[in-house]
């Protein structure tokens, strides 16, 4: 990535989280970090610990980023993509991207109902002889329990933000969250119960028959930790699995028919 690039990258990540920044040169870019940064990035916890337990108020540190590694690293950290420091951001958005909370742009002059949604988007992998990868985007309403599956395609279709429109309100949802997630766990398991499942058997006969050879072919062999690293790597590639993996979800607040 050129250094333009990284000093865009820079910049927007921190303006965006609220960070000053100012730029006294082309390849050099001073941050006033706020405190939620100084923790995500700083590798701090000891201090902010002590801050908090004496009820002291912290200090987020300031910090020089060079992004021309040609330029004297005393005038500042230099960072690029992998240097630790862009691994720490990377981590950071990684994390806080996982989890959002959104409105429905609702444009209105009477008081309007926003329904609380839990949305969560999954991967589903079945792994055997070969590898199929199925996404799930799941979506529960928090108050009457209706469920859907495709949320993501209906939410294609809002204008959403961060901020509720005016005239706008939320309720408390009935369903609370370890429900709600509960609940979209049971349907995806009833899900890929129903799934046709002739690639497991079919992975399972391939295992059997490769087990098989290979004890033919170590009959005589008294090599036993090769044999026994052979069969660990036969059932690591052909012994069927299911495995579950949360992209990202969130709370979406939506009016109350969502098809419209």
């Amino acid at each position: 990535m050129s250094q333009l690039n990284i000093n865009s990258f820079i910049h927007d990540f921190f303006t965006g989280n609220e960070c000053d920044v100012h730029i006294p040169e082309n390849d050099m870019i001073q941050i006033q970090l706020t405190e939620e940064i100084d923790r995500a990035i700083m590798n701090r916890p000891f201090y902010w610990h002590y801050v908090k337990a004496t009820g002291q108020t912290g200090e987020p540190q300031r910090l020089t980023f060079v992004t021309n590694i040609d330029k004297s690293h005393d005038q500042g950290e230099w960072i690029h993509f992998g240097t630790p420091r862009m691994n720490e951001i990377c981590h950071y958005l990684e994390q806080s991207s996982r989890f959002i909370q959104a409105f429905e742009q609702v444009h209105v002059e009477k008081q309007t109902l926003l329904h609380p949604w839990l949305v969560i988007n999954i991967t589903i992998s079945f792994k055997g002889m070969q590898v199929r990868e199925e996404t799930l985007s799941i979506g529960l309403n928090l108050i009457n329990g209706t469920m859907i599956n495709g949320m993501m395609e209906t939410l294609e279709t809002k204008e959403l933000d961060h901020f509720i429109s005016p005239h706008c309100y939320t309720i408390t949802p009935i369903i609370k969250m370890k429900s709600g997630l509960r609940r979209i766990e049971q349907y995806v398991d009833s899900y890929v119960e129903q799934q046709d499942y002739q690639w497991a058997l079919e992975s399972i006969l391939l295992l059997k028959d490769e087990l098989l050879l290979l004890k033919h072919f170590y009959e005589n062999n008294e090599q036993k930790d090769d044999l026994i690293k052979e069969v660990n790597q036969l059932y690591y590639r052909l012994r069927p699995e299911v495995s579950y993996t949360v992209i990202n979800g969130g709370i979406v607040y939506l009016s109350e028919n969502i098809y419209h």
